[in-house]
């Protein structure tokens, strides 16, 4: 009997199995559920932009765009670029040229930026869909025009001329005193063949204090210089010479050359070197009898950015003074160091330290010992980024250096204030 009650027991188990496989609905029957996806971190979604351009995939560009151009750490340097080269993809020059400009402003030596301006600038000269922007740049070239006006306070005393009274010591009080300091140019690049290029620039640029004219300084710089690319290195060379005044008397004249190398490895290093020979003559005799000469440097840069929003550099810099009178030549090391930190909304800060050492090759001839400087230079910065203003950059640096020498006339000390307004046409 007990058998039988378990054999029934089983086969209605069984039937009902049967009968609920049977009611199964088919997986295209059932009820969709969308899966959440994980979003992809800025580094790898930075990687899928930069494989879009390298791909041309216009078509994916936009979406890209908006969901890289939504995250807290996002590079919007670089997101300017990419949506600048697929609007000029677009037939969009205008817009992809204001971009360009806005990228270049922040970052100038981007040389992948200015090939792809050139190239932009070229295809709507000749394109019939380029409408009036193409007509105006067929027209004239087109020059950037780089404007800086900087509001300067500092610390270091000067004999103001209407000074008549000296203090203790026979000398003159220290005076917190203003200066405008701005700097002018115009800049244009030529698209020789491929990556290669030609650069012109005329600038103009100094210092010009309130009351006491005959400290202000002003320079006028005209440089040629080549330019090359390929991938993520960059080389430049560039000869200029550049007049100085000091007051309304002709204070130096310079002529020399400067050499550059720069090399992106990957998002996260990059390198620079660089290196310079100057011929400095003074028009003054009684100065040219001591410091005409050669001035010649290196320099070496490393930048870390863990990420779009910091930036990490460390170098090096080397120079020899060798003037015409030997007690004046010199030879300066210096090492730096400094972070930058790129906050959401534009604003952008950074600060930077270094030490150098001096040493002068002869003894001073009225001390009878050989000076030896030991050089401190500190800096603030805090600016809001042209993007937000109508391309205009806001800034505010803060710069202090002290020289502390074995000769007690040459040691002082300075600090600055800069409240500043940059502008590139």
């Amino acid at each position: 009997m007990k058998r039988a009650v378990l054999l029934l027991s089983l086969f209605a188990s069984f039937c009902g199995v049967v009968a609920a496989d049977g009611e199964v609905q088919p997986a295209s029957d059932l009820p969709y559920r969308q899966i959440e996806v994980a979003p992809l971190p800025d580094s790898e979604l930075k990687s899928e932009l930069e494989a879009a351009l390298a791909k041309q995939d216009w078509q994916n560009m936009p979406e890209l765009l908006k969901q890289y151009r939504s995250r807290f750490l996002a590079d919007q340097v670089f997101a300017d670029y990419a949506e600048a080269r697929w609007r000029s993809s677009q037939g969009e020059y205008m817009q992809a040229q204001a971009l360009y400009r806005r990228v270049l402003a922040q970052r100038p030596d981007w040389q992948e930026a200015r090939a792809a301006t050139i190239h932009n600038l070229s295809a709507a000269r000749s394109a019939p869909r380029a409408g009036d922007f193409g007509k105006r740049l067929q027209a004239s070239d087109v020059w950037q025009l780089p404007v800086n006006l900087s509001h300067v306070r500092n610390n270091q005393g000067y004999i103001p001329r209407d000074q008549k009274t000296l203090l203790a010591g026979n000398r003159y009080p220290d005076k917190n005193n203003d200066a405008l300091r701005y700097n002018l140019g115009a800049e244009h690049d030529f698209s020789l063949k491929g990556n290669h290029r030609l650069r012109l620039g005329l600038t103009s640029g100094g210092t010009h204090y309130w009351d006491y004219y005959d400290r202000s300084t002003r320079s006028v710089r005209l440089a040629a210089g080549y330019r090359s690319s390929a991938g993520k290195q960059s080389w430049s060379f560039t000869p200029y010479t550049e007049q100085s005044w000091l007051g309304s008397e002709k204070y130096t004249l310079n002529t020399g050359a400067s050499a550059a190398y720069n090399n992106k490895f990957n998002d996260n290093w990059r390198v620079s070197l660089s290196a310079s020979s100057v011929n400095r003559s003074y028009n003054n005799p009684d100065h040219a009898k001591y410091y005409d000469g050669n001035i010649n440097s290196v320099s070496g840069t490393a930048e870390w950015r863990p990420n779009s929003a910091w930036a990490i550099s460390a170098g090096a810099d080397y120079r020899a003074d060798l003037t015409r009178n030997e007690t004046r030549s010199s030879d300066r090391t210096v090492f730096r160091t400094g972070i930058s930190r790129q906050f959401e909304g534009g604003i952008k800060a950074g600060a930077s330290v270094q030490y150098g050492r001096r040493e002068f090759s002869h003894s001073e001839p009225l001390y009878g010992i050989g000076r030896k400087d030991n050089e401190y230079n500190a800096s603030a910065s805090l600016s809001y980024q042209p993007r937000r203003w109508k391309g205009v950059a806001p800034k505010i640096d803060y710069r202090y250096s002290k020289i502390d020498s074995n000769v007690d006339s040459s040691s002082r000390e300075q600090s600055q204030w800069f409240m500043s307004l940059e502008k590139k046409f």
